[in-house]
């Protein structure tokens, strides 16, 4: 289908030469730009960070780019080389299904074998001069198609995708040729990106705890946690019951984020060597520095994690010696739901 892009030339006597398409097959020049500079692909000037290349999924595939964003979300940028538009389209979805369960762990695995050793938080911060600890890594995910051309069949599917709420695109690149052999790069998008952006952070309804409870998408250990947890009449729950939370003194210091494959922890204030406890019995060794070191945050990965955690919710927990006010109050509805 004809996509209605032309160029024109502008002469020092302000008239007009329109430029000729490329008759070239420039597929993989296309690599070689996204690779000079990734964030050719966004329309915005946060830019993208590439963490992996030819990333190994579980499902025997292999994910061109995988890229992150300003917000901690995952980018998954698929070309077109010798497949059909259709074809490149339906394997970025399958990668897509296997992306939304990555774990920080196995991000930042991924990244540092791409970074040479680098950690990602340093290339994150480095790259949006943004405190790592303050996103969300893998929140949400989105796609990015490349290629130089599109059928109608499949411009009708990604349309139809992104208005499901799908953050999806299709990018494509027109190669022009001035009268002075000189080349010139249009990018388009199959989505206009203001639509697209509104569709991918459109709010998804909340879950409580019990509906994760029953949802088999969730890890087995998670759900054994939350079904332990949600019998126990002792356990505090927030009042749309979406995280549990536990109190020390009356003060709640820790809140727990029930995800697909694991549990996020936000405890509120510090107390007395709190990084290294965590981190000496937790097997991620996920444990960081929230809000300028005032909090920490850390992952529940396994079932001897959940246990030693709610053995020192239940049996250590009130003598910890707390360094720090920073709390939660006891208005439940203060703590904000980061599902």
């Amino acid at each position: 289908m004809s996509d209605g892009v032309r160029v024109w030339a502008v002469d020092e006597g302000d008239s007009l030469k329109e430029m000729e398409p490329s008759k070239l097959d420039y597929e993989e020049r296309i690599e070689n730009w996204i690779s000079n500079n990734v964030s050719v692909l966004v329309p915005e000037d946060s830019g993208l960070l590439v963490i992996g290349r030819q990333v190994a999924t579980a499902f025997g595939g292999w994910i061109d780019l995988l890229c992150i964003n300003a917000d901690g979300d995952l980018v998954i940028v698929e070309l077109k080389r010798d497949k059909t538009p259709r074809e490149v389209t339906s394997q970025a979805l399958d990668y897509a299904s296997w992306v939304q369960g990555l774990t920080l762990q196995q991000v930042e695995d991924i990244a540092s074998v791409h970074l040479k050793g680098k950690l990602l938080k340093d290339a994150f911060e480095d790259t949006f001069d943004k405190e790592y600890s303050d996103v969300i890594i893998n929140g949400q995910h989105s796609i990015k198609i490349v290629a130089s051309k599109i059928d109608d069949t499949t411009e009708r599917i990604i349309q139809y995708l992104s208005g499901k709420g799908i953050a999806i695109n299709f990018v494509r690149f027109h190669l022009f040729k001035a009268v002075d052999g000189k080349e010139h790069l249009v990018r388009t998008f199959v989505v206009p990106p203001g639509q697209a952006d509104r569709y991918s952070r459109r709010p998804k309804p909340h879950r409580n705890l019990l509906d994760k409870l029953n949802d088999e998408s969730f890890s087995e250990i998670v759900r054994e946690f939350l079904k332990q947890r949600l019998s126990d009449p002792k356990q505090a729950l927030n009042k749309p019951k979406r995280t549990l939370v536990y109190r020390v003194l009356g003060t709640v210091r820790f809140i727990v984020w029930v995800k697909q494959s694991e549990l996020h922890v936000t405890q509120k204030g510090r107390f007395a060597k709190d990084d290294a406890f965590w981190r000496d019995h937790l097997s991620a060794h996920s444990v960081r520095p929230r809000h300028h070191a005032r909090d920490l945050s850390f992952v529940l990965n396994t079932r001897e994690d959940c246990k030693f955690f709610q053995e020192t919710m239940e049996q250590k927990i009130a003598g910890l010696n707390w360094s720090s006010a920073e709390a939660v109050g006891d208005d439940e509805e203060e703590i904000e739901d980061e599902d």
